[in-house]
């Protein structure tokens, strides 16, 4: 939420990216089922989990937050590509910050994303984003508290 609140001081309007569902969701319950069966299952509650933890750390900044989930052919159908990005616009007049993440629900392997790098390209290109904050090794070489505006 550093990082958060420090880009919000500068004016940008905030995306968020997340890839924390799954994981979220893994936490409460144990593995009996299939693979894919599972990984569904905790998607499902771990959305859940993910969109209170957002809503209780945004409600911190005086900020609302929306949950958006998308699935790789969301992209490529032109009448969901503009829905979306019609949706962001609204978020962005409205200063509500989407919490974007893949439907991993409902998505299947040929419309899963490689990862959430992917992800948050697309969405970058969908809105005309200009910064990516992340903690992946390649991504930064700084820490947040290095962070400027310039």
């Amino acid at each position: 939420m550093a990082q958060i609140t420090l880009v919000k001081s500068w004016c940008y309007e905030i995306i968020l990216v997340s890839l924390r569902a799954v994981a979220e969701g893994r936490k409460p319950f144990a593995q009996h089922q299939e693979p894919v069966a599972a990984r569904q299952v905790w998607a499902a509650t771990g959305q859940v989990r993910l969109m209170k933890t957002c809503q209780e750390g945004f409600a911190k900044l005086n900020l609302h937050c929306a949950q958006v989930l998308v699935t790789k052919e969301y992209f490529r159908d032109r009448l969901h590509y503009l829905n979306m990005q019609q949706c962001f616009n609204a978020f962005s007049k409205q200063n509500i910050a989407p919490i974007v993440n893949e439907n991993d629900v409902i998505a299947v392997t040929e419309l899963m994303f490689t990862d959430n790098d992917e992800l948050a390209g697309l969405v970058t290109a969908m809105t005309d984003a200009v910064l990516i904050l992340a903690n992946v090794d390649g991504i930064y070489n700084a820490p947040t508290s290095s962070l400027t505006h310039s």
